[in-house]
Order: structure tokens, then C-alpha cells, then sequence
């Protein structure tokens, strides 16, 4: 039961996804499209992390990512599945370079079962991966100086995305996103008095999947072929306040906040989706050392991800030091739908990130 699940999950997602009457010839399958976070930070705060973008993977939120101060950071990312043999991981990096931010990241969905079938016959090894770079420019310190407190930044992703079967490549695709983020500061206080902290805003948009990219694939196995799909276009738009308040002249800011949302529609065949997902989250970090977050997502009914999100994380640099390390974890929902029904059950399920960074 558990195998035939599975494979309907992934090959009639594949096979089938033209026979929707709102979503005719747009590909749904999100074992190619690798919608999985890659980063346990983003998903403790329900994934609303557009205008956030923070990270070595805030490339994978947003291509306009933020980074402060000429930095290096590299991050890796284990999410646990539904089935013990699904397996994801990503890893990402990224580096500022004066008013440029390059990033990259590769997320990899790994399902180690063999299943026979009537069309492809016996079927394992089954990889996903989505390979990604992207280039951000700092137009706020670029155009106003490195004493802003303007955020303006713009950035691009290319991506390449392939399915294998057997070793063997069955869907590939490439296409590109781009991201804008714009917000600002206000000094508490005196000008001259930034001991007492900031509050600030920040705005993001993203539109993913810039080109509708068609997905080759090799359909020699499978006697009835269809016409070409498409990957998924999405827009997105956040929106984030926060805060950072007191002073501590070892361990910097006494308290940082974030409240954040997102707003995300897709765009089918027949124009842009009447549905919106909604996203919501908030982060409150004490001494710049420990992370607690909550978040909610509300993506309809029968998605992996639906409901309350939680997690923590704990951040180390030593005083003096440009080297700075931090661990992340979040606890996600799981609810199928009915037509899925057993053996899948709501649950939850864990996600860990770990990165590393070094200021110059």
C-alpha cells in the first residue's frame, strides 16, 4: 500500500498534471520543483521569509538575499520525511563581496526503494535535485554608502532542476527567478544614541519560475505521451517588522524581533490562481545567543506542510572573533489528504540546519 502511494505521488503527478481543467499542462510535482525549505530557521517561522532572505540559503527565499557586512556562510540542511527510505538534504553557501552577494545551493530528494510497474518496469534509485546561483546587488549602500539604514536590493537565481530513475535522467528543466527587497531603519532615540536599538521594515517580491521553463522528458518507457509540461510560477510578496533593543557591550543587541507574513499566488494556464497561500511567523532572539519561533501555514487542504510550525536555535561567536556558528531546528505538520488516507497519519516532522560564517 505504502509503495503504490508513493508512486502515484510521483509518477502521476508527473504524468497526469495536464489533466486538470485549472492547471492544464502546468507541472505540479514537487519532487522536481523541490519546494522543501532549506533551512530549518525559515520553517520554524512558517516559511514566511520572504523579506527576510537571511543566510546562506536566502537565496532560496528570495535572489534579492541579504548579508551584513563583507561575509562568507556556509550551511547545510537535513529534513526528516514521511517515509524512512525519503530522504532530503541541501546545502547552500553565499559571500559579499563589497555591494555584490553571490550565493548558490543544491537541494536533493533521495527515495532508495525499487517498485515494479506495468509502463517503466522495475524503478529505484529515484534522485531529485535542484541546483541554483544567484546574484544579488546591495543598492542601498551602493547608491547612499555603507552607513544606510536603507535596505534596496535586487537579485536573480538560475536554476536547473532533474528527476532520475535507475541513474538515469526522465525530467529535467531550467529557469530563473528574481526577487526585489526594499525597507529602512529608525534609530530609537537620539541620531547619535544607537545603544538603545532600531525598529525597521522590510518589504519583499519574488517571482519564481520567471519563464514558465518547459520540463523535457523522456517518455520511451510510457506508451501514452502528452504534450510538454511547465514548471509552476509563483509570486510572492512579504512583508517583515522588527526590532533590536538594548545594548550589551560583550554580546551586542539584548533583543532582536521579527514579525513577518507572506502572501504567495500561482499562476495557472488560465491566468493567476483566485487562491492565496498565506504565511505567517515570529522570531525573538535574546543576546544574539538563542532563537525561539513560531509560525502558521495555511496552503488548502492536503498539503504536507498545513497548520503550526515551531522551532529554536542557538548562535555562537566568541568575542573577537569573525568566525560564527549556529544550529537551527523546526517542527513542521504533515496532513494528507483523505484521498491518500493509510498509512499516512498527521504528524510532525523535524527539520536541522547547521552554518557556518566568517566576517572579513
Amino acid at each position: 500500500m505504502k509503495s503504490n502511494v508513493i508512486l502515484i505521488i510521483l509518477a502521476l503527478a508527473c504524468v497526469s498534471a495536464a489533466g486538470a481543467d485549472d492547471s492544464e499542462h502546468i507541472f505540479a510535482d514537487p519532487f522536481i520543483e523541490q519546494a522543501y525549505a532549506p533551512d530549518a530557521r525559515g520553517e520554524g517561522m512558517g516559511m514566511a521569509f520572504t523579506a527576510v532572505a537571511e543566510g546562506p540559503a536566502g537565496l532560496f527565499w528570495n535572489p534579492a538575499t541579504q548579508l551584513e557586512g563583507h561575509t562568507v556562510a556556509v550551511g547545510y540542511h537535513r529534513a526528516d520525511q514521511i517515509l524512512d527510505d525519503l530522504e532530503f538534504t541541501a546545502l547552500s553557501a553565499a559571500i559579499e563581496i563589497g555591494y555584490l552577494r553571490l550565493g548558490v545551493y543544491q537541494n536533493e530528494l533521495a527515495w532508495d526503494i525499487t517498485i515494479n510497474t506495468s509502463s517503466l518496469g522495475n524503478v529505484s534509485n529515484f534522485r531529485s535535485r535542484v541546483r541554483s546561483g544567484g546574484l544579488a546587488i546591495d543598492l542601498g549602500r551602493l547608491i547612499f554608502g555603507d552607513e544606510t539604514t536603507l535596505f534596496a536590493s535586487v537579485g536573480v537565481n538560475f536554476k536547473s532542476l532533474e528527476s532520475n530513475w535507475n541513474d538515469r535522467t526522465f525530467s529535467k528543466a531550467s529557469d530563473k527567478d528574481a526577487g526585489i527587497m526594499l525597507g529602512t531603519r529608525h534609530f530609537l532615540g537620539d541620531t547619535d544614541d544607537v545603544h538603545r536599538g532600531w525598529i525597521g521594515w522590510r518589504v519583499g517580491g519574488v517571482l519564481t519560475n520567471t519563464d514558465r521553463a518547459e520540463i523535457e522528458n523522456d517518455w520511451s518507457a510510457v506508451e501514452d505521451k502528452i504534450d510538454p509540461l511547465k514548471l509552476r510560477q509563483r509570486g510572492r510578496a512579504g512583508l517583515v517588522l522588527e526590532g533590536r533593543h538594548g545594548w550589551h557591550y560583550r554580546l551586542g543587541y539584548s533583543l532582536r524581533w521579527l514579525i513577518t507574513a507572506d502572501w504567495e499566488k500561482t499562476n495557472l494556464d488560465d491566468g493567476w490562481s483566485d487562491s492565496t497561500v498565506k504565511r505567517y511567523g515570529a522570531e525573538l532572539t535574546l543576546l544574539g545567543l538563542v532563537s525561539g519561533r513560531v509560525g502558521q501555514v495555511d496552503l488548502g487542504e492536503g498539503s504536507y506542510n498545513n497548520g503550526t510550525t515551531y522551532g529554536a536555535g542557538l548562535r555562537f561567536s566568541p568575542q573577537g572573533s569573525r568566525v560564527g556558528l549556529r544550529g537551527d531546528w523546526a517542527s513542521v505538520p504533515y496532513e494528507p489528504t483523505e484521498e491518500l488516507g493509510s498509512p499516512f497519519v498527521t504528524q510532525r516532522l523535524d527539520r536541522y540546519s547547521a552554518a557556518v560564517w566568517l566576517s572579513f
